[in-house]
């Protein structure tokens, strides 16, 4: 009886440890943060972001989407610009700015269904309080005129690797 009674608890306690917060990006993609995101609104941007703790394992993530025609750029644009790097140093330039202690590490191309983009690892040499993590993995997606961006951001890479490598893979994106 005692077995019985344990089984329903155990299986609570397995959902509950391995739940999943999905969020609706908008009507075509949505992702799964490993804990609740909050989200806010950066000018015209939607963004979610959640954090899983607060000690050194802790990881910052955030989705991101932005309409490429609020920066004057067309999805012809972004096809006709995207094997060009240039092209993904603006982007990345407009997110972190010309900051000489972040240090790109990686960058290579990507997929997420018909969605074409980049993974982009870097290493920031000096945290500071605008980027107080010393590992930062982003990730742009290009969809039409819909740019999707992911960043999961730790001082533990080793550690986080699992919920980042989770949150990454978890954007749908339908055609």
């Amino acid at each position: 009886m005692k077995k019985l009674l344990l089984l329903p608890i155990l299986l609570c306690c397995t959902l509950f440890c391995s739940a999943q917060f999905r969020e609706q990006l908008n009507t075509k993609a949505s992702i799964s943060f490993p804990v609740a995101a909050q989200k806010g609104k950066s000018d015209q941007n939607n963004y979610w972001v959640a954090d899983t703790g607060k000690d050194s394992l802790a990881m910052h993530l955030m989705a991101m989407t932005l309409n490429s025609l609020d920066y004057d750029l067309s999805a012809k644009a972004i096809a006709d610009n995207y094997d060009k790097p240039e092209f993904i140093d603006a982007l990345i330039g407009g997110m972190v700015g010309e900051k000489a202690h972040i240090k790109e590490l990686n960058r290579n191309k990507i997929f997420a269904g018909k969605a074409k983009g980049y993974a982009i690892d870097m290493i920031n040499e000096t945290p500071d309080e605008e980027y107080p993590y010393t590992h930062m993995y982003i990730r742009f997606l290009f969809s039409g005129t819909t740019i999707y961006m992911l960043g999961a951001y730790t001082d533990e890479e080793e550690a986080n690797a699992k919920i980042r490598d989770q949150f990454f893979n978890s954007l749908t994106i339908k055609p």
